[in-house]
């Protein structure tokens, strides 16, 4: 016979458990076992709360990078043509930082050093690889510089070759810039047929012809732009600075070129 006695299961002796205050034992641990758990459950919440408030932040924090990176500078790269490529392209660093990062402040740097080296360079390949040279060779911008360059030289079809601009480069200031540089490329020397091309791309129009404009303009020189482009603006040009008013085109030009003197006899080249 088994020695197991059911009636026996808590026991009869001085330390043996009675069925009630087993129960009672049970319900105490059972109690603080949902208490442990219901205050982990809302330590996980306010955890996920604040995970959720990190990522928004984080969200905001790139979304304004994105915005202050591709800030569309290249227009402001003009004054700093007048040195040569490398300190053009110092001088575009310096005004691109205060408000844009990164990418958007390569892209004035390239177009600075573009607008330097078209004074003594015709052909527009070299000049737009001289604007490539002076900026980081891995960052964004220099790769949609070097595509435009592939494109180039393996698509005769300059609408073909901005389709794919407009496809593969997804940075906002590289891929306007890239319209700017087909444009110059697909142009070959014609100022007329280069800012147009650069406007018939598309996307940030007037920025983009004015950039293929100055580079173009430059390379081939005042006598080679058709008076049509000229003579309407009566060589007058209207500033928003306070106290400037109207002046002359050519006296703003002449102005900007001895300015870039002075700093070139201030800091001459290594």
């Amino acid at each position: 016979m088994s020695s197991f006695d059911g009636q026996n299961l808590f026991g009869s002796g001085p330390h043996s458990i009675r069925p009630d205050a087993w129960e009672r034992q049970l319900a105490v641990e059972r109690d603080n076992l949902e208490a442990k758990f219901s205050q982990e459950k809302q330590e996980l919440a306010e955890l996920k709360d604040d995970v959720a408030l990190k990522e928004d932040q984080l969200t905001a924090l790139q979304h304004t990078i994105r915005q202050e990176e591709e800030a569309n500078l290249k227009n402001t790269a003009e004054v700093f043509g007048k040195m040569e490529p490398e300190k053009a392209a110092e001088f575009a660093y310096r005004d691109a930082a205060l408000d844009t990062l990164r990418n958007g402040i390569y892209g004035e740097m390239a177009v600075a050093a573009m607008i330097a080296a078209a004074f003594v360079e015709k052909d527009p390949r070299k000049i737009v690889e001289s604007g490539l040279q002076e900026i980081p060779q891995t960052c964004r911008y220099a790769d949609a510089v070097r595509k435009c360059l592939q494109w180039h030289a393996e698509i005769p079809d300059w609408e073909e070759a901005v389709e794919l601009a407009l496809v593969e480069i997804e940075l906002n200031t590289a891929v306007n810039a890239s319209l700017s540089f087909l444009a110059l490329l697909y142009g070959n020397g014609d100022f007329e047929k280069t800012i147009c091309l650069a406007v018939m791309g598309g996307l940030d129009t007037d920025c983009n012809g004015a950039t293929a404009g100055s580079i173009a303009g430059v390379m081939l020189g005042d006598d080679c732009i058709p008076s049509k482009w000229t003579s309407p603006l009566n060589d007058t040009v209207q500033s928003f600075v306070a106290g400037v008013g109207k002046g002359s085109i050519k006296d703003f030009a002449e102005r900007t070129s001895r300015m870039a003197r002075e700093v070139i006899k201030l800091r001459p080249a290594p």
